[in-house]
């Protein structure tokens, strides 16, 4: 039989990493099993021959099956009723990764939102990219005898520059003690991987610039250090070099704040109830031609549910910067606020991924007002402060 994995999420996951019943489209299939037993046990998962959990990847879900492949678990998938509470442990966790999910520090979900050129499977940040940010490492030897690698030092600018996802932001009542690394490579397959965000806090003491930056660790941070001794465990703090298990840091979210005062206005658009009142699914947002481009953004033509519509979105140039996608929400959040017969209607704000965010409008066929102009000229309409030009003025 098939067993699909299937999730959908509109708007943001409950906080609460007990989630409801679901079901959805997620792309990650199962194979028919060879021998009509319908275990799971007996099915192959698409992947490539290449994969080796050493953490330079973060495809935890294939790590997972593979410890169920392995005796960890026993029960069957069925995707003819498929809900939380019919999966195992593993399946949970990779179903939970997959979707786009890991935990804080008090158990909560927090949605990761991969930047679109990357799939969670794709979100630990390569030894290259470290390296090209003006980062360094330190070589460290498993028990094993295998190297893995540790930063050994980097700035909270240079990081920014490896991002590969954007991380809701949550109450992390440990940022404050966390001191363990923020990359490194190198793990043990027998580990059961069970991702979590942290919080890493510092004043910069050259620029007194305060940074944050949420890592992806798949221990608790306080089991990860453990001097070399004892159960292999994600590394501890930079300096030390112990046995690096499983994946430490999947992706970067640097929040830059100047003299130790922090931008409260951004830093929850993601989850601001007016924003998440307004969300709807991208993947009935159609694009079509593109009408303008500005120094900021483009404006395309569209559906949505069958009807005509203008969709903004960011330059593909601004996407990935962290500040421009705040400021595209705050702009975001300000439209759906205004409600005026002589504005665009706004009908929503949708996203997949902070690259594909987009704002859906009310499509005005006469154009934006330079296009009016422009035809005006062409028109030879008469130029002057006339009646008709009085008129808008008034309304305004």
């Amino acid at each position: 039989m098939d067993t699909t994995w299937q999730f959908d999420f509109y708007p943001l996951a409950p906080k609460s990493s007990s989630l409801l019943p679901m079901s959805s489209n997620n792309g990650r299939r199962l194979a028919s099993s060879s021998s009509g037993s319908g275990s799971y046990l007996t099915a192959e998962l698409p992947n490539n021959d290449s994969f080796v959990f050493d953490g330079t990847n973060s495809d935890l879900a294939q790590q997972l099956y593979y410890r169920a492949l392995a005796g960890d678990s026993a029960e069957q998938l069925n995707a003819d009723s498929l809900t939380w509470d019919n999966l195992d442990g593993l399946a949970q966790r990779a179903l939970f990764w997959d979707s786009g999910f890991s935990l804080s520090s008090t158990n909560e979900s927090v949605q990761i939102f991969t930047d679109g050129t990357h799939s969670m499977a794709d979100l630990a940040v390569p030894i290259s990219d470290f390296l090209s940010a003006g980062c360094s490492f330190k070589n460290c030897t498993q028990a094993d005898n295998t190297t893995s690698y540790v930063d050994l030092g980097c700035t909270g600018d240079k990081l920014v520059s490896s991002t590969r996802c954007l991380i809701e932001d949550f109450e992390d009542d440990t940022s404050e003690t966390v001191f363990t690394t923020m990359w490194a490579t190198g793990g043990s397959p027998e580990m059961i991987p069970v991702p979590y965000v942290f919080k890493h806090v510092w004043t910069d003491g050259s620029s007194n610039n305060t940074y944050t930056v949420l890592a992806i660790h798949t221990v608790p941070w306080e089991r990860e250090g453990n001097n070399g001794l004892g159960t292999p465990a994600i590394i501890g703090i930079i300096a030390a070099c112990v046995v690096v298990a499983v994946l430490s840091v999947l992706g970067f979210l640097l929040v830059r704040r100047r003299n130790s005062r922090p931008n409260q206005g951004q830093a929850g658009l993601w989850d601001d109830d007016i924003i998440t009142a307004n969300r709807i699914p991208r993947e009935k947002v159609h694009i079509d031609q593109l009408l303008s481009r500005g120094a900021f953004g483009e404006v395309y033509t569209g559906f949505f549910n069958s009807y005509q519509v203008a969709v903004k979105m960011m330059l593909p140039s601004t996407r990935r910067d962290i500040r421009m996608v705040n400021e595209f929400l705050a702009e975001a959040r300000l439209t759906a606020c205004m409600e005026h017969p002589r504005i665009v209607t706004f009908i929503g704000v949708a996203w997949d991924s902070f690259s594909d965010l987009c704002v859906v409008l009310e499509f005005m066929n006469g154009g934006d007002l330079r296009t009016l102009l422009s035809n005006y000229d062409k028109d030879g309409h008469p130029v002057g402060f006339d009646r008709e030009k009085v008129t808008p003025a008034v309304i305004v």
